[in-house]
């Protein structure tokens, strides 16, 4: 099945398959593009953050990398600072469909996270866990209402994101999903 959906160039998935940090870094492993609605709850470190390798004290198993910094919830990395941008995704039959949205970077964090990045260390490979996170806060709401993980680069522009992500396969106005030419986020044949 997701060898099928593959051959679409991007696979989007709900939160239920989203909240799984192994079925993302599967799809990652296979080379695939994703864009994942996860759960606020997750956790997640900043994009800075950097392991630091301890003193080994020759007692027991040598030490591992860790961060300095604890992981947090990513509903967490949304402060008063976030710059939100409004982004119109389609026209619908009330008017335009406009919602505010911010991209932020974040480190992959947990237990799955954590063994992927060891073993591609271990393999001297450049992995690094810093992936796009999109959130949506609507005008009138005082909190996110949506977030959304994805590997894609982060220079894609925002209208891509928010594309992909409000993208729905049997809901919303077909206006909406006609309005994007075939082969585009949001096109017809997504």
């Amino acid at each position: 099945m997701l060898d099928r959906l593959a051959a679409q160039g991007l696979i989007v998935a709900d939160a239920g398959y989203g909240r799984s940090v192994s079925f993302r870094l599967a799809l990652e492993e296979r080379g695939w593009s994703y864009m994942a609605a996860v759960d606020p709850r997750e956790i997640a470190r900043p994009a800075a953050a950097e392991p630091f390798q301890p003193v080994y004290g020759r007692l027991g198993p040598p030490t591992l990398p860790r961060y300095r910094e604890a992981a947090k919830p990513l509903m967490t990395f949304v402060d008063a600072d976030a710059r939100f941008e409004s982004v119109t995704r389609c026209q619908g039959s009330k008017g335009a469909m406009t919602s505010r949205f911010v991209v932020l970077e974040v480190r992959l964090s947990g237990k799955e996270a954590s063994r992927t990045a060891q073993e591609k260390a271990g393999g001297r490979s450049r992995w690094n866990g810093v992936r796009p996170l999109l959130v949506e806060r609507p005008e009138e709401a005082t909190e996110p209402t949506g977030y959304w993980m994805t590997n894609l680069p982060v220079a894609t522009p925002v209208t891509d994101l928010v594309r992909w992500a409000k993208r729905r396969r049997h809901t919303g106005p077909a206006r909406c999903r006609a309005r994007y030419p075939a082969g585009q986020p949001g096109g017809a044949d997504s």
